[in-house]
């Protein structure tokens, strides 16, 4: 679980601890090297964890690397999961009679089931009365969005759905006028935006409209008619659309030139990397007014030497060093900073010098602790093992909360390993503050320290424990932690 616990921080690892515990994972599929989960907080949220980096994308307000994340890993680590890939083997080994009457038996018993073969049927087959129902179903979405009836996620997953089952069933002129409708009535409808769990969903049904839309054979009317929408657009929605037209932009050469007025410079010139030469792309970009960060994340889509020279020209050091971490050139990150000592993004630096293994590692790890934040600072001072720096590291995690597992690891290093006696005090104060907190986190933290506490000083421990035992023999999951350690 350390990985775990490394990639999401202990806090956030224990509220997910929690979460897992509670029963609050519905599912969890694994599907390739990623699971899919859906847990229940203020809402049901979906949960999409990569298990080649363990991080996690979540529905939630947070985002990224959440709490419900957690909980997924820990379901699908318990081995409560639904294997998808099992499935597919299967389906792969079955008989064609026996395949179909699997397929049967589900649609008999869940006819929505069907849809999901829609892309089977003949052109003569039903065709018509699809296309009509879909226009039909179509057009009541858009009614409920000019009447301003609030579309929540689960109605903007309907949708989602929906676009995708009826893609060859639908019009450009019918996505195109969907489209317009939601720019022109995004807040009467409630903007894809849940207030209380403060989320956006836009792009449940941005992404898989912007994608059928541009599928079909659009001309240079339709194209201006779909971009003239980024006039009134205030909440940025068209990005989303843009970015689906960029996929597909080599579909629309011709038209390039006319989209000139009705994009900004940054996207015009995204297009132009596209669809233009690498002289005349870079020339635009050069004398751009876009920021510098942005002419050398533009530069390297086509110039990877270009765009080094620029930055280094420019000493955009912090988009350096970010691009080679990500393209697993941890020397040059190394490189740059022995160079130039800068203090950006200290966790990377770190990491690049760790995997590096540099002769003068030590030295560059010092160098780095100046700048370092909490984190950073307690990885290098449990790198080095060194009693000044864990000092430090220390007094810099004291002082807050969200650094809890790192300052238990720093105190046990500091009493066992070097016999720090200045910090008991502070050592007992922490054991009675985390009790005080009255949760289970903060009784388990406290056990945590009375452990470190009885290997270093017996007696500093027994009259400790003697005074918790009196104080707080009420705190019945406090009391059953200690307990269950024999004590």
């Amino acid at each position: 679980m350390d990985e775990i616990i490394r990639k999401y921080g202990y806090e956030i690892y224990e509220r997910g601890v929690e979460y897992y515990k509670e029963g609050r994972v519905k599912e969890v599929i694994k599907f390739g090297d990623k699971i899919y989960g859906k847990v229940i907080g203020t809402h049901v949220y979906d949960v999409v964890v990569n298990l080649k980096t363990l991080e996690s994308e979540c529905s939630c307000p947070y985002g990224y690397n959440c709490k419900h994340g957690v909980a997924t890993l820990l379901s699908y680590k318990n081995n409560e999961y639904i294997d998808a890939d099992k499935i597919i083997n299967k389906l792969k080994n079955m008989e064609k009679e026996e395949l179909v009457k699997y397929i049967i038996e589900r649609i008999k018993y869940y006819p929505e089931f069907a849809f999901n073969f829609i892309g089977l049927l003949d052109k003569e087959d039903n065709l018509n009365n699809m296309s009509k129902l879909a226009k039909k179903t179509l057009n009541k979405f858009i009614e409920m969005m000019k009447k301003g009836y609030y579309i929540d996620i689960d109605m903007a997953k309907q949708i989602k759905m929906f676009l995708l089952n009826n893609r060859n069933h639908l019009s450009k002129d019918d996505l195109i006028k969907f489209l317009e409708v939601i720019i022109e009535n995004y807040e009467d409808f409630g903007g894809f935006y849940d207030d209380y769990a403060d989320n956006c969903y836009e792009d449940i049904v941005l992404e898989p409209l912007g994608e059928i839309l541009f599928d079909k054979d659009l001309d240079e009317n339709d194209l201006i008619r779909i971009f003239k929408l980024i006039e009134i657009d205030d909440y940025g929605l068209m990005d989303i659309i843009f970015d689906k037209f960029l996929e597909k932009v080599e579909k629309y050469f011709n038209y390039i030139d006319v989209l000139k007025d009705y994009l900004d410079e940054e996207d015009y010139i995204e297009l132009l990397i596209k669809t233009k030469s690498k002289e005349e792309s870079i020339k635009r970009i050069l004398s751009s007014k876009v920021s510098r960060s942005k002419k050398f994340e533009l530069l390297l889509s086509i110039d990877e030497d270009e765009a080094i020279k620029y930055a280094t020209k420019n000493r955009l050091y912090e988009d350096l060093i970010k691009y080679y971490y990500f393209a697993n050139e941890y020397d040059k990150v190394v490189e740059l900073f022995r160079k130039y000592k800068f203090k950006y993004i200290p966790d990377i630096i770190y990491d690049s010098i760790i995997k590096v293994n540099p002769n003068d590692k030590d030295e560059l790890l010092r160098k780095l602790f100046k700048y370092a934040d909490g984190y950073t600072k307690y990885y290098i001072a449990m790198e080095l093992n060194d009693r000044e720096l864990l000092l430090k590291t220390y007094k810099e995690l004291v002082k807050y909360d969200f650094y809890r597992y790192e300052l238990i690891n720093v105190i046990r290093k500091l009493l066992l390993d070097y016999d720090e006696k200045s910090i008991v005090p502070d050592v007992k104060n922490l054991i009675d503050r985390y009790i005080n907190e009255k949760t289970q986190f903060g009784y388990e933290s406290a056990v945590s320290l009375l452990e470190i506490l009885k290997e270093y000083d017996e007696d500093e421990f027994k009259n400790l424990l003697d005074e918790i035992k009196k104080n707080h023999f009420r705190k019945r999951n406090l009391m059953s932690l200690i307990s269950k350690k024999g004590w």
